[in-house]
């Protein structure tokens, strides 16, 4: 089956995001993707769109990374007990798709977790340099 990272709508601990908040978590995201290839790892935007944020690896990825633009479509895709998730196979590009879930879950947008550890800790390292704030794979 594959390693896989699973996220879904709200944070029960945290007060929900502002669609201004969304956004800026999003261009966080972007900014990891664009610093991702300073580490080796090249993207591409597939499934990036005005509706969606997205990408995979160029050739090794698996399946694609996708989250919607609008707080609101992740709030009303799910009744609580199923989610989203991309299969990352523990491929290069899981890095990326663990830092952008920890920047995201920072937000109170989304919960997230995956199969087990695929070094969360680095990729939280990797994307507190990045963005120049601390950023941690604990679950809030």
């Amino acid at each position: 089956m594959g390693y896989t990272r699973y996220w879904w709508a709200g944070n029960p601990a945290l007060s929900p995001p502002t669609q201004a908040q969304w956004d800026e978590a999003l261009a966080d995201c972007a900014r990891l993707v664009d610093a991702a290839s300073d580490r080796g790892i090249e993207l591409c935007r597939e499934g990036n769109s005005a509706t969606m944020f997205g990408f995979k690896g160029a050739r090794d990825g698996h399946e694609t990374f996708v989250i919607p633009r609008d707080i609101s479509q992740l709030e009303a895709s799910f009744s609580g007990t199923c989610g989203w998730f991309c299969k990352t196979a523990r491929k290069p590009y899981d890095l990326v798709v663990a830092a952008c879930l920890f920047r995201l879950r920072d937000t109170g947008g989304l919960v997230s977790e995956s199969d087990g550890d695929n070094d969360d800790e680095q990729a939280a390292a990797w994307a507190s340099e990045v963005l120049g704030r601390p950023i941690s794979a604990e679950l809030s």
